[in-house]
Protein backbone atom coordinates (compact mmCIF):
# COMPACT_ATOMS: atom_id res chain seq x y z
CA UNK A 1 0.00 0.00 0.00
CA UNK A 2 1.35 3.41 -0.94
CA UNK A 3 -0.01 6.30 1.09
CA UNK A 4 0.00 9.61 -0.76
CA UNK A 5 1.18 12.98 0.53
CA UNK A 6 -2.36 14.30 1.14
CA UNK A 7 -3.12 11.33 3.38
CA UNK A 8 0.15 11.79 5.26
CA UNK A 9 -0.66 15.46 5.79
CA UNK A 10 -4.09 14.52 7.09
CA UNK A 11 -2.55 11.96 9.43
CA UNK A 12 -0.12 14.55 10.76
CA UNK A 13 -3.01 16.98 11.35
CA UNK A 14 -4.96 14.22 13.11
CA UNK A 15 -1.97 13.47 15.34
CA UNK A 16 -1.48 17.13 16.19
CA UNK A 17 -5.12 17.58 17.09
CA UNK A 18 -4.73 14.79 19.65
CA UNK A 19 -1.41 16.07 20.97
CA UNK A 20 -2.33 16.18 24.68
CA UNK A 21 -3.48 12.58 24.86
CA UNK A 22 -0.53 11.37 22.80
CA UNK A 23 1.95 13.32 24.90
CA UNK A 24 0.61 11.77 28.08
CA UNK A 25 1.07 8.27 26.65
CA UNK A 26 4.51 8.90 25.16
CA UNK A 27 6.37 9.94 28.30
CA UNK A 28 8.66 6.89 28.14
CA UNK A 29 9.95 7.73 24.65
CA UNK A 30 13.12 9.81 24.42
CA UNK A 31 12.02 11.61 21.25
CA UNK A 32 8.81 13.56 20.72
CA UNK A 33 6.92 11.32 18.28
CA UNK A 34 4.79 14.17 16.93
CA UNK A 35 7.85 16.19 15.98
CA UNK A 36 9.35 13.14 14.30
CA UNK A 37 6.16 12.41 12.37
CA UNK A 38 5.84 16.04 11.27
CA UNK A 39 9.32 16.02 9.80
CA UNK A 40 9.43 12.52 8.33
CA UNK A 41 6.32 11.34 6.57
CA UNK A 42 8.34 8.34 5.38
CA UNK A 43 7.87 6.81 8.82
CA UNK A 44 4.14 6.47 8.29
CA UNK A 45 4.52 4.86 4.88
CA UNK A 46 7.28 2.57 6.18
CA UNK A 47 5.15 1.28 9.05
CA UNK A 48 2.11 0.64 6.88
CA UNK A 49 4.25 -1.16 4.28
CA UNK A 50 6.05 -3.38 6.80
CA UNK A 51 2.86 -4.21 8.70
CA UNK A 52 1.40 -5.59 5.47
CA UNK A 53 4.49 -7.31 4.10
CA UNK A 54 6.23 -8.54 7.26
CA UNK A 55 9.99 -8.94 7.35
CA UNK A 56 11.57 -7.57 4.19
CA UNK A 57 15.07 -7.10 2.83
CA UNK A 58 16.01 -3.44 3.01
CA UNK A 59 16.61 -3.40 -0.75
CA UNK A 60 12.99 -4.47 -1.38
CA UNK A 61 11.65 -1.83 0.99
CA UNK A 62 13.71 0.74 -0.89
CA UNK A 63 12.46 -0.50 -4.27
CA UNK A 64 8.79 -1.01 -3.31
CA UNK A 65 8.12 2.28 -1.52
CA UNK A 66 8.23 5.78 -2.94
CA UNK A 67 10.29 7.00 0.02
CA UNK A 68 13.49 8.75 -1.14
CA UNK A 69 16.56 6.71 -0.12
CA UNK A 70 18.01 9.34 2.25
CA UNK A 71 14.61 9.72 3.93
CA UNK A 72 14.13 5.94 4.13
CA UNK A 73 17.30 5.37 6.13
CA UNK A 74 16.53 8.29 8.41
CA UNK A 75 12.97 7.01 8.89
CA UNK A 76 14.25 3.55 9.78
CA UNK A 77 16.57 4.99 12.44
CA UNK A 78 13.78 7.09 13.95
CA UNK A 79 11.45 4.08 13.97
CA UNK A 80 14.14 2.02 15.70
CA UNK A 81 14.57 4.76 18.33
CA UNK A 82 10.83 4.66 19.03
CA UNK A 83 10.76 0.85 19.13
CA UNK A 84 8.55 0.54 16.04
CA UNK A 85 10.89 -1.52 13.84
CA UNK A 86 13.93 -3.74 14.24
CA UNK A 87 16.62 -4.81 11.82
CA UNK A 88 18.73 -7.92 11.58
CA UNK A 89 21.26 -9.44 9.21
CA UNK A 90 20.45 -12.77 7.56
CA UNK A 91 23.79 -14.54 7.22
CA UNK A 92 22.25 -17.72 5.81
CA UNK A 93 22.47 -16.30 2.30
CA UNK A 94 25.32 -14.84 0.33
CA UNK A 95 25.58 -11.96 0.22
CA UNK A 96 24.05 -11.41 3.66
CA UNK A 97 20.77 -9.51 3.61
CA UNK A 98 19.78 -6.64 5.86
CA UNK A 99 16.21 -7.33 6.97
CA UNK A 100 13.74 -4.97 8.58
CA UNK A 101 10.53 -5.85 10.37
CA UNK A 102 7.86 -4.11 12.40
CA UNK A 103 7.63 -4.77 16.15
CA UNK A 104 4.37 -5.46 17.97
CA UNK A 105 4.31 -1.80 19.00
CA UNK A 106 4.87 -0.77 15.38
CA UNK A 107 2.12 -3.12 14.22
CA UNK A 108 -0.30 -1.42 16.63
CA UNK A 109 0.69 2.02 15.34
CA UNK A 110 0.33 0.85 11.72
CA UNK A 111 -3.13 -0.51 12.53
CA UNK A 112 -4.19 2.88 13.88
CA UNK A 113 -2.72 4.59 10.80
CA UNK A 114 -4.72 2.28 8.55
CA UNK A 115 -7.86 3.11 10.53
CA UNK A 116 -7.23 6.82 9.97
CA UNK A 117 -6.55 6.28 6.26
CA UNK A 118 -9.82 4.34 5.96
CA UNK A 119 -11.71 7.15 7.70
CA UNK A 120 -10.18 9.79 5.45
CA UNK A 121 -10.83 7.81 2.28
CA UNK A 122 -14.43 7.27 3.38
CA UNK A 123 -14.95 11.04 3.58
CA UNK A 124 -13.41 11.83 0.20
CA UNK A 125 -16.52 11.07 -1.60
Amino acid sequence: MIVDYATISSLTYFALSNKKSLKARSNTIQVDPLKVLEKQSGILRLLVYLAEDGEEPLTEVRDDTDIPVHQLYSSIEKCKEMGLVKTRIDNTKYPPKNLIYVTEKGRKVAGKLNDVVDIIKGHQG
